[in-house]
């Protein structure tokens, strides 16, 4: 199965959709709000970057904790197997350049 991993970056809707829960999850945590709540605040238009001013984080600010949750999040997986060190890399990059979209969105 992971020999189906080449070389080169490559990023599945699998894995965009982990990360992307791993996002939601993560900013939810900080931002002391449950997943669903914030995918309700996203369905009824409002932003990350909004909701995260509101409770006092910039925008720098709160990319930067978030990103440090998923990389947590990412290590511990990496810790008990489930992906590989080159996994955990990649789906770093992933999740840095999804928050950046994510925090941009208004």
């Amino acid at each position: 199965m992971d020999s189906q991993h080449n070389s080169k970056s490559s990023y599945t809707d699998l894995d965009s959709e982990l990360i992307l829960s791993y996002i939601i999850d993560g900013a939810a945590s900080l931002l002391g709000l449950t997943s669903l709540e914030l995918r309700q605040y996203l369905q009824d238009g409002d932003s990350i970057q909004h909701i995260a001013e509101h409770q006092g984080f910039t925008a720098a600010q709160f990319s930067e904790q978030l990103l440090e949750h998923i990389s947590m999040t990412l290590k511990e997986a990496q810790a008990s197997g489930q992906i590989t060190q080159r996994q955990y890399e990649d789906h770093l990059q992933l999740a840095r350049q999804q928050i950046e979209r994510l925090v941009d969105m208004y």
